[in-house]
């Protein structure tokens, strides 16, 4: 005569393989590690100071709240001449 698990048998069974599951934790994987951390060209810090991969979601997403990609800011050097400009052009003007 075979012995077949009883229901309760079968539950503990279950729960304990369920248990384990969740309780051990996941090894990473060696090859193919594909962490933000990795590749340092395709990483960059969002404004809350989060390492993002560059063009994911979320970057697409604070680009477009924000009105696009971030503009790339005057040098002191490129401020200097526009003052310049306009003061001549005042100057020109007034003359």
């Amino acid at each position: 005569m075979s012995h077949q698990p009883s229901a309760i048998d079968h539950l503990k069974s279950t729960t304990n393989s369920a248990y384990e599951t969740v309780t051990n934790p996941v090894a990473p994987t060696v090859e193919g590690d594909d962490g933000p951390d990795k590749d340092k060209s395709n990483v960059k810090k969002d404004a809350h100071g989060n390492t993002v991969k560059k063009s994911d979601l979320k970057d697409q997403l604070n680009e477009a709240a924000t009105g696009g990609p971030p503009g790339k800011e005057e040098t002191l050097v490129e401020k200097g001449a526009l003052a310049v400009t306009f003061v001549v052009y005042d100057r020109s003007r007034t003359a």
